[in-house]
């Protein structure tokens, strides 16, 4: 048994670059695979926000609302209707699970995961010679509405229930945080607790470089199957490599999905695609910290290619074509918010998030598979959630006290249909 590995993590997103430093930091050791760098697909794409409070992505309630949102009417979201027949199920699903009493309690029964999200980012970092790629910045949210500047939002309630800062802000006070933005709006929000990185590839990469420092490794290869033997051990397979190991973990992000399928995990893991762009600010300008438009639903941050302009949700086939609709949407907007020039790229880079219904991953043991354990599904949160959703499963792997309650992330939770799981062996 000395050549059959301890565990292998299969996605080096943040989620898997995350999941086997905390493991490794227990002292297991650790295999990383993915078929990319680390940091290269989901994890590159997204603002750079760290947040430490569960600001869900609702589906409206009322008939009108909804119908404006399937026909493409708002600025934020695009359904190719070609792709509604596969989609919808998924959808329907979310929508379900969207009524406010849900949305309420799974943010109150999520929250140790997004409250400890910052303390476990900053333990990393140090631990990874990373501490200068995360900035104590804040988060701004611009509101053109005055009535939604006044309104007694979820958000807000949930922020007063978690504790959590925020200050409503005045066009005066949004000028002295970001003098470059254009006057207009009616005010903002401003979420002092929050953090940004202008690099979270770099930052998923300097994690997996403290994995190897310290013993553990990194191997690039594209999984193909997984094959459990009689005597419990895992085989995890690519087309020139296999890796023997006691405990395979999935954090695969939208990929995990199909990985699963074939042990016979039917999981309603959806993909929303995202967009972003780069482009050079004008005539000097620049932004300290992300800046969202409530209204249009874009977010303008400093990374390190230049200011990233970050687009709502699309639904489609997985492999779809991008389509650049989203972005040129909102570019008449995003130009009346702040002064930028031309794109950087010829064409905007795509990304997917891995979402259950109720946009809470699944972290735990897979319910029919002995060593089998998964972690995806973080949504628009994999970036803030990885340290925490990692220390979690190490917890659980380990058999350690666990620092919080895992129920709320159960594979088998409840909103699932049962999978018709292949037996053991």
């Amino acid at each position: 048994m000395s050549d059959v590995a301890d565990i292998v993590v299969v996605g080096a997103g943040m989620v898997g670059a995350a999941t086997a430093l905390q493991l490794q930091r227990l002292g297991r050791k650790v295999i990383l695979v993915d078929r990319q760098p680390p940091g290269s697909e989901t994890s590159y794409g997204n603002a750079g926000v760290i947040s430490g409070l569960n600001i869900q992505i609702t589906i409206p309630r009322h008939p009108l609302q909804l119908a404006q949102l399937l026909l493409n009417r708002v600025p934020y979201f695009r359904q190719n209707l070609f792709a509604l027949p596969s989609t919808l199920p998924w959808l329907w699903a979310f929508w379900r699970a969207s009524s406010d009493s849900n949305l309420w309690r799974i943010a109150l029964q999520s929250q140790p995961l997004f409250s400890n999200a910052i303390a476990e980012h900053l333990c990393l970092a140090s631990l990874s010679r990373a501490s200068h790629l995360l900035r104590d910045v804040g988060y701004l949210s611009i509101i053109r509405d005055k009535a939604k500047l006044s309104a007694i939002s979820r958000d807000k309630r949930l922020a007063l229930a978690c504790d959590y800062p925020f200050r409503i802000i005045s066009t005066e006070e949004i000028a002295e945080l970001e003098p470059f933005l254009k006057p207009g709006a009616a005010g903002g929000l401003y979420w002092p607790g929050t953090y940004h990185t202008q690099a979270p590839d770099q930052l998923v990469k300097a994690y997996v470089e403290a994995l190897v420092r310290s013993g553990g490794e990194f191997r690039q290869m594209c999984v193909t199957k997984l094959r459990r033997h009689k005597n419990g051990t895992w085989d995890v397979e690519s087309l020139n490599d296999t890796i023997q190991s006691r405990n395979v973990v999935i954090s695969a992000g939208p990929w995990s999905k199909k990985l699963l399928e074939p042990l016979g995990y039917n999981l309603p893991l959806g993909s929303k695609r995202g967009y972003h762009l780069h482009f050079q600010p004008k005539d000097g300008a620049s932004l300290t910290r992300p800046v969202k438009d409530d209204e249009y639903g874009f977010v303008l941050s400093p990374m390190d290619q230049g200011i990233r302009l970050c687009v709502g949700v699309e639904l489609d086939h997985f492999d779809a074509p991008a389509s650049d609709m989203l972005v040129k949407g909102v570019l008449g907007p995003a130009r009346e918010l702040f002064p930028i020039a031309e794109p950087l790229e010829s064409s905007p880079w795509l990304g997917r998030r891995p979402t259950f219904p109720d946009q809470l991953p699944m972290i735990g043991a897979a319910p029919g598979h002995q060593g089998l354990w998964f972690n995806f599904g973080h949504g628009h949160y994999g970036l803030t959630l990885g340290p925490t959703s990692g220390k979690l499963l190490a917890e659980m792997i380990d058999k350690r006290v666990l620092s919080m309650d895992p129920a709320p992330f159960a594979p088998l939770r409840s909103f699932r249909p049962r999978a018709a799981v292949k037996s053991m062996g």
